[in-house]
Protein backbone atom coordinates (compact mmCIF):
# COMPACT_ATOMS: atom_id res chain seq x y z
CA UNK A 1 0.00 0.00 0.00
CA UNK A 2 1.32 3.66 -0.49
CA UNK A 3 2.92 5.76 1.99
CA UNK A 4 1.33 8.48 3.90
CA UNK A 5 4.31 10.25 2.47
CA UNK A 6 3.58 9.46 -1.18
CA UNK A 7 0.14 10.20 -1.17
CA UNK A 8 0.68 13.38 0.49
CA UNK A 9 3.03 14.27 -2.31
CA UNK A 10 0.84 13.50 -4.79
CA UNK A 11 -1.84 15.35 -3.31
CA UNK A 12 0.20 18.12 -3.11
CA UNK A 13 1.54 17.34 -6.47
CA UNK A 14 -2.78 17.91 -7.44
CA UNK A 15 -3.42 21.08 -5.41
CA UNK A 16 -0.21 22.84 -8.06
CA UNK A 17 -1.80 21.38 -10.71
CA UNK A 18 -5.41 22.43 -9.39
CA UNK A 19 -3.57 26.15 -8.59
CA UNK A 20 -1.87 26.59 -12.48
CA UNK A 21 -5.27 25.83 -13.86
CA UNK A 22 -6.97 28.02 -11.87
CA UNK A 23 -4.84 30.97 -11.86
CA UNK A 24 -2.24 30.59 -14.93
CA UNK A 25 -4.54 30.00 -17.68
CA UNK A 26 -6.47 32.70 -16.85
CA UNK A 27 -3.52 34.85 -16.55
CA UNK A 28 -2.40 33.55 -20.11
CA UNK A 29 -5.73 34.10 -21.82
CA UNK A 30 -5.53 38.21 -20.30
CA UNK A 31 -2.21 38.70 -21.78
CA UNK A 32 -3.42 37.01 -24.80
CA UNK A 33 -6.57 39.47 -25.20
CA UNK A 34 -3.83 42.22 -23.76
CA UNK A 35 -1.67 41.62 -27.28
CA UNK A 36 -4.59 41.41 -29.29
CA UNK A 37 -6.24 44.58 -28.29
CA UNK A 38 -2.59 46.23 -28.75
CA UNK A 39 -2.05 44.78 -32.07
CA UNK A 40 -6.07 46.23 -32.72
CA UNK A 41 -5.18 49.87 -31.35
CA UNK A 42 -2.22 49.94 -33.03
CA UNK A 43 -1.84 48.46 -36.31
CA UNK A 44 -5.79 47.77 -36.87
CA UNK A 45 -4.67 43.88 -36.77
CA UNK A 46 -8.00 41.82 -36.55
CA UNK A 47 -9.14 40.77 -33.10
CA UNK A 48 -9.98 36.99 -34.16
CA UNK A 49 -8.22 35.27 -36.43
CA UNK A 50 -4.54 34.86 -37.89
CA UNK A 51 -2.68 37.67 -37.74
CA UNK A 52 0.98 37.26 -38.45
CA UNK A 53 3.71 38.74 -40.79
CA UNK A 54 2.99 36.32 -43.53
CA UNK A 55 -0.85 36.37 -43.23
CA UNK A 56 -0.99 40.05 -42.86
CA UNK A 57 1.11 41.05 -45.91
CA UNK A 58 1.22 38.38 -48.57
CA UNK A 59 -1.65 36.44 -50.66
CA UNK A 60 -1.46 33.88 -54.25
CA UNK A 61 -3.29 34.30 -57.02
CA UNK A 62 -3.15 33.08 -60.61
CA UNK A 63 0.32 34.57 -61.16
CA UNK A 64 1.55 32.95 -57.58
CA UNK A 65 2.67 34.98 -54.70
CA UNK A 66 2.28 38.73 -54.13
CA UNK A 67 1.52 41.52 -51.81
CA UNK A 68 -1.22 42.59 -50.64
CA UNK A 69 -2.37 45.95 -51.25
CA UNK A 70 -2.04 48.19 -48.38
CA UNK A 71 -1.23 45.34 -46.49
CA UNK A 72 0.09 45.75 -43.35
CA UNK A 73 1.88 43.85 -40.31
CA UNK A 74 3.28 45.91 -37.88
CA UNK A 75 6.15 48.27 -38.77
CA UNK A 76 5.88 46.99 -42.24
CA UNK A 77 3.52 49.01 -44.47
CA UNK A 78 2.18 47.92 -48.71
CA UNK A 79 0.92 50.40 -50.37
CA UNK A 80 -1.72 50.18 -53.08
CA UNK A 81 0.10 47.60 -55.46
CA UNK A 82 1.12 45.73 -53.12
CA UNK A 83 4.84 46.55 -52.50
CA UNK A 84 6.89 48.40 -49.39
CA UNK A 85 7.63 52.05 -50.11
CA UNK A 86 5.09 54.89 -51.35
CA UNK A 87 2.39 54.98 -53.58
CA UNK A 88 2.93 54.26 -57.54
CA UNK A 89 1.68 56.28 -60.42
CA UNK A 90 0.49 54.13 -63.20
CA UNK A 91 0.70 54.54 -66.09
CA UNK A 92 4.44 56.16 -65.23
CA UNK A 93 4.56 59.93 -65.66
CA UNK A 94 6.40 60.99 -68.57
CA UNK A 95 10.08 62.28 -68.08
CA UNK A 96 10.29 60.09 -64.19
CA UNK A 97 13.03 57.23 -64.04
CA UNK A 98 11.35 54.57 -62.10
CA UNK A 99 13.88 52.34 -60.93
CA UNK A 100 12.81 48.36 -59.17
CA UNK A 101 14.83 47.17 -56.02
CA UNK A 102 14.65 43.34 -57.01
CA UNK A 103 15.16 41.16 -53.66
CA UNK A 104 14.08 39.53 -50.99
CA UNK A 105 14.27 40.41 -47.04
CA UNK A 106 17.67 42.07 -47.41
CA UNK A 107 15.73 44.69 -49.58
CA UNK A 108 12.42 44.33 -48.61
CA UNK A 109 13.80 45.18 -45.05
CA UNK A 110 14.20 43.48 -41.95
CA UNK A 111 15.65 45.41 -39.02
CA UNK A 112 15.91 48.54 -40.48
CA UNK A 113 13.51 51.34 -39.10
CA UNK A 114 10.51 52.13 -40.87
CA UNK A 115 11.66 54.82 -44.10
CA UNK A 116 15.69 53.47 -43.59
CA UNK A 117 15.34 50.60 -45.71
CA UNK A 118 18.15 50.44 -48.37
CA UNK A 119 15.74 51.26 -51.42
CA UNK A 120 14.27 54.52 -49.64
CA UNK A 121 17.61 55.84 -48.16
CA UNK A 122 19.05 54.76 -52.41
CA UNK A 123 15.91 56.94 -53.62
CA UNK A 124 17.00 59.80 -50.86
CA UNK A 125 20.40 59.94 -52.38
CA UNK A 126 19.63 60.27 -55.93
CA UNK A 127 17.32 63.12 -55.46
CA UNK A 128 20.48 65.19 -54.63
CA UNK A 129 21.23 65.25 -58.20
CA UNK A 130 17.99 63.43 -59.75
CA UNK A 131 15.28 64.67 -58.38
CA UNK A 132 13.01 63.09 -60.81
CA UNK A 133 13.48 59.49 -59.83
CA UNK A 134 11.59 56.69 -58.21
CA UNK A 135 13.09 53.87 -56.83
CA UNK A 136 10.21 50.85 -56.00
CA UNK A 137 11.04 48.16 -53.31
CA UNK A 138 9.83 45.42 -55.85
CA UNK A 139 10.78 42.73 -53.18
CA UNK A 140 9.24 39.82 -51.34
CA UNK A 141 10.94 38.21 -48.35
CA UNK A 142 11.86 34.53 -48.72
CA UNK A 143 12.48 34.42 -51.92
CA UNK A 144 15.25 32.88 -53.64
CA UNK A 145 16.87 34.09 -57.20
CA UNK A 146 14.65 32.31 -59.72
CA UNK A 147 11.73 33.65 -57.73
CA UNK A 148 12.50 37.14 -57.66
CA UNK A 149 13.20 37.01 -61.42
CA UNK A 150 10.06 35.54 -61.92
CA UNK A 151 8.24 38.29 -59.66
CA UNK A 152 10.12 40.71 -61.78
CA UNK A 153 8.34 39.34 -64.98
CA UNK A 154 5.51 38.70 -63.96
CA UNK A 155 4.30 41.75 -61.77
CA UNK A 156 6.94 44.55 -62.07
CA UNK A 157 7.69 45.06 -65.58
CA UNK A 158 3.90 45.98 -65.36
CA UNK A 159 5.08 49.05 -63.67
CA UNK A 160 7.52 49.69 -66.43
CA UNK A 161 10.81 50.59 -64.55
CA UNK A 162 13.78 51.92 -66.53
CA UNK A 163 16.53 50.23 -64.80
CA UNK A 164 16.20 47.20 -62.40
CA UNK A 165 18.41 46.32 -59.60
CA UNK A 166 18.71 42.51 -59.21
CA UNK A 167 19.88 41.25 -55.89
CA UNK A 168 21.87 38.21 -56.03
CA UNK A 169 21.69 35.33 -53.76
CA UNK A 170 22.97 31.66 -53.79
CA UNK A 171 21.77 29.47 -51.51
CA UNK A 172 18.49 28.62 -52.82
CA UNK A 173 20.30 26.49 -55.74
CA UNK A 174 20.85 23.64 -53.76
CA UNK A 175 17.22 23.51 -53.00
CA UNK A 176 16.77 24.17 -57.03
CA UNK A 177 18.57 21.15 -57.67
CA UNK A 178 17.39 19.07 -54.68
CA UNK A 179 13.78 20.04 -56.16
CA UNK A 180 15.15 19.09 -59.86
CA UNK A 181 16.21 15.52 -58.55
CA UNK A 182 13.41 14.41 -56.33
CA UNK A 183 15.41 13.53 -53.97
CA UNK A 184 14.79 15.72 -50.84
CA UNK A 185 12.65 14.81 -47.61
CA UNK A 186 12.38 18.71 -47.08
CA UNK A 187 12.88 22.17 -48.52
CA UNK A 188 16.48 23.53 -48.13
CA UNK A 189 14.87 26.79 -49.71
CA UNK A 190 13.36 29.38 -47.56
CA UNK A 191 9.98 29.18 -48.47
CA UNK A 192 8.20 32.47 -49.13
CA UNK A 193 6.00 33.59 -46.39
CA UNK A 194 2.81 33.72 -48.31
CA UNK A 195 3.09 29.38 -48.03
CA UNK A 196 2.77 29.98 -44.30
CA UNK A 197 -0.58 29.95 -42.55
CA UNK A 198 -3.02 32.15 -44.01
CA UNK A 199 -6.25 30.73 -42.63
CA UNK A 200 -8.15 32.07 -39.89
CA UNK A 201 -7.48 29.56 -37.21
CA UNK A 202 -6.57 30.80 -33.37
CA UNK A 203 -2.98 31.07 -33.36
CA UNK A 204 -1.60 32.37 -30.01
CA UNK A 205 0.02 35.90 -30.28
CA UNK A 206 1.27 36.49 -26.98
CA UNK A 207 4.31 34.04 -27.70
CA UNK A 208 5.54 35.89 -30.42
CA UNK A 209 4.93 39.08 -28.83
CA UNK A 210 7.21 37.99 -25.45
CA UNK A 211 9.83 36.78 -27.36
CA UNK A 212 10.33 40.00 -29.40
CA UNK A 213 9.86 42.46 -26.94
CA UNK A 214 11.86 40.42 -24.07
CA UNK A 215 14.82 38.99 -25.97
CA UNK A 216 15.95 42.20 -27.35
CA UNK A 217 15.60 44.41 -23.91
CA UNK A 218 17.95 41.71 -22.26
CA UNK A 219 21.90 42.31 -21.13
CA UNK A 220 23.79 42.06 -24.54
CA UNK A 221 25.58 38.84 -22.75
CA UNK A 222 21.65 37.22 -21.56
CA UNK A 223 20.79 37.77 -24.96
CA UNK A 224 23.49 36.58 -27.03
CA UNK A 225 23.19 33.17 -24.80
CA UNK A 226 19.09 33.36 -24.94
CA UNK A 227 20.00 33.80 -29.41
CA UNK A 228 22.51 30.70 -29.28
CA UNK A 229 20.79 28.29 -27.34
CA UNK A 230 17.34 28.94 -29.76
CA UNK A 231 19.63 28.84 -32.80
CA UNK A 232 21.39 25.32 -31.20
CA UNK A 233 18.10 23.82 -30.60
CA UNK A 234 17.09 24.38 -34.41
CA UNK A 235 20.45 22.83 -35.69
CA UNK A 236 20.10 19.69 -33.10
CA UNK A 237 16.36 19.40 -34.75
CA UNK A 238 17.27 19.31 -38.32
CA UNK A 239 20.41 16.77 -37.52
CA UNK A 240 18.17 14.67 -35.79
CA UNK A 241 15.65 15.01 -38.24
CA UNK A 242 17.85 14.62 -41.66
CA UNK A 243 20.67 12.42 -40.00
CA UNK A 244 23.15 11.76 -42.58
CA UNK A 245 21.81 14.48 -44.77
CA UNK A 246 22.44 17.48 -42.21
CA UNK A 247 25.04 19.45 -43.92
CA UNK A 248 25.87 16.87 -46.89
CA UNK A 249 26.14 20.09 -49.58
CA UNK A 250 30.23 20.18 -48.94
CA UNK A 251 30.91 21.94 -52.45
CA UNK A 252 29.53 24.18 -55.15
CA UNK A 253 28.40 21.62 -58.22
CA UNK A 254 28.03 21.79 -61.43
CA UNK A 255 23.96 21.41 -61.59
CA UNK A 256 24.21 24.45 -58.85
CA UNK A 257 26.06 26.53 -61.09
CA UNK A 258 23.84 25.71 -64.23
CA UNK A 259 21.04 26.37 -62.75
CA UNK A 260 22.45 29.95 -61.18
CA UNK A 261 23.85 30.61 -65.08
CA UNK A 262 20.50 29.90 -66.69
CA UNK A 263 18.62 32.19 -64.39
CA UNK A 264 21.16 35.10 -64.67
CA UNK A 265 20.55 34.90 -67.94
CA UNK A 266 17.45 34.70 -68.07
CA UNK A 267 17.07 38.11 -66.54
CA UNK A 268 19.37 39.70 -68.09
CA UNK A 269 17.66 38.23 -72.41
CA UNK A 270 14.21 39.50 -70.16
CA UNK A 271 15.49 43.16 -69.10
CA UNK A 272 16.99 43.57 -73.28
CA UNK A 273 14.28 42.54 -74.31
CA UNK A 274 11.41 45.19 -72.82
CA UNK A 275 14.53 47.69 -72.76
CA UNK A 276 15.09 47.73 -69.34
CA UNK A 277 18.68 48.93 -67.79
CA UNK A 278 19.79 45.88 -65.99
CA UNK A 279 22.25 46.43 -62.95
CA UNK A 280 23.47 43.00 -60.79
CA UNK A 281 23.96 43.54 -57.11
CA UNK A 282 26.36 41.13 -55.31
CA UNK A 283 25.27 41.14 -51.95
CA UNK A 284 27.08 42.03 -48.78
CA UNK A 285 27.62 39.27 -46.27
CA UNK A 286 28.89 38.85 -42.66
CA UNK A 287 30.09 35.37 -42.48
CA UNK A 288 31.16 34.68 -38.88
CA UNK A 289 30.70 31.81 -36.51
CA UNK A 290 27.43 33.50 -35.29
CA UNK A 291 26.17 33.95 -38.63
CA UNK A 292 27.17 30.65 -39.72
CA UNK A 293 25.46 28.74 -36.71
CA UNK A 294 22.04 30.52 -38.08
CA UNK A 295 23.16 29.56 -41.59
CA UNK A 296 23.12 25.73 -40.42
CA UNK A 297 19.38 26.18 -38.74
CA UNK A 298 18.37 27.53 -41.83
CA UNK A 299 19.78 25.60 -44.88
CA UNK A 300 20.42 22.14 -43.04
CA UNK A 301 21.20 20.10 -46.13
CA UNK A 302 24.33 22.65 -46.47
CA UNK A 303 27.95 22.66 -44.92
CA UNK A 304 29.52 25.85 -44.27
CA UNK A 305 32.44 25.21 -46.74
CA UNK A 306 29.75 25.24 -49.60
CA UNK A 307 28.68 28.65 -48.90
CA UNK A 308 32.51 29.55 -48.16
CA UNK A 309 32.84 28.59 -51.90
CA UNK A 310 29.58 29.75 -52.84
CA UNK A 311 30.06 33.33 -52.27
CA UNK A 312 33.28 33.46 -54.47
CA UNK A 313 32.36 31.01 -57.42
CA UNK A 314 28.76 32.64 -57.92
CA UNK A 315 30.26 36.26 -58.29
CA UNK A 316 32.85 35.69 -60.20
CA UNK A 317 30.10 33.85 -62.48
CA UNK A 318 27.80 36.69 -62.19
CA UNK A 319 30.53 39.48 -63.48
CA UNK A 320 31.82 37.28 -66.76
CA UNK A 321 27.70 37.32 -67.85
CA UNK A 322 27.53 40.81 -67.39
CA UNK A 323 30.07 41.45 -69.03
CA UNK A 324 28.87 39.40 -72.00
CA UNK A 325 25.52 41.18 -72.08
CA UNK A 326 27.30 45.10 -71.12
CA UNK A 327 25.60 45.17 -67.72
CA UNK A 328 26.58 46.67 -64.69
CA UNK A 329 27.89 45.13 -61.67
CA UNK A 330 28.27 46.59 -58.24
CA UNK A 331 29.46 45.13 -55.74
CA UNK A 332 27.71 45.56 -51.72
CA UNK A 333 30.57 44.17 -49.70
CA UNK A 334 32.94 47.20 -49.72
CA UNK A 335 31.05 49.51 -48.57
CA UNK A 336 30.45 47.32 -44.92
CA UNK A 337 34.31 45.73 -45.15
CA UNK A 338 35.39 45.36 -41.93
CA UNK A 339 32.32 46.65 -39.98
CA UNK A 340 30.27 43.88 -40.80
CA UNK A 341 29.32 42.92 -37.37
CA UNK A 342 28.23 46.90 -36.47
CA UNK A 343 26.15 46.61 -39.92
CA UNK A 344 24.66 43.89 -40.34
CA UNK A 345 21.99 41.68 -38.16
CA UNK A 346 22.98 38.64 -39.30
CA UNK A 347 24.57 37.03 -42.56
CA UNK A 348 22.05 39.15 -45.15
CA UNK A 349 20.25 41.93 -43.56
CA UNK A 350 21.50 45.09 -42.32
CA UNK A 351 20.91 48.13 -39.90
CA UNK A 352 19.74 51.43 -40.83
CA UNK A 353 23.54 52.52 -40.90
CA UNK A 354 24.54 49.35 -43.18
CA UNK A 355 21.44 50.18 -45.44
CA UNK A 356 22.45 53.91 -45.46
CA UNK A 357 26.32 53.07 -46.57
CA UNK A 358 25.15 50.25 -48.99
CA UNK A 359 22.67 52.80 -50.12
CA UNK A 360 25.28 55.71 -51.09
CA UNK A 361 27.57 52.90 -52.41
CA UNK A 362 25.12 52.22 -54.95
CA UNK A 363 24.10 56.16 -55.41
CA UNK A 364 27.73 56.74 -56.65
CA UNK A 365 28.34 53.83 -58.75
CA UNK A 366 24.77 53.98 -60.88
CA UNK A 367 25.06 54.84 -64.24
CA UNK A 368 22.34 54.93 -66.02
Amino acid sequence: MPSSTSSSSLRWMVRKAVLLGAFGIPFAGSLEVATRLDQWIRYGAPLIGSYTYESALYEEDSLGIRGKPHGRFEKWELNGVGLRGPEIETPKPHGLTRIAAVGSSETFGLFESPGNEWPRQLERDLHRSLPNTEVNNASIAGMGLRRRIEFFEKRIVQLQPDVALLMLEYSSYVGVVLSAERDAVRSVTQVAPARAALGLGFTPRIVRKAKDAVIPRLPEPFRNAVQEFLIESRVSSAREDLGDDFGRYREVRPAHVHEFEKDVIRFLGFTREHEIDAVILLPALRVDEATLRDYRANYPYINESWIREAIDAFPTIARRLAAQHDVQVIDLAPAVAGRERELMMDMFHFNDEGARLVAAAMAADLRF
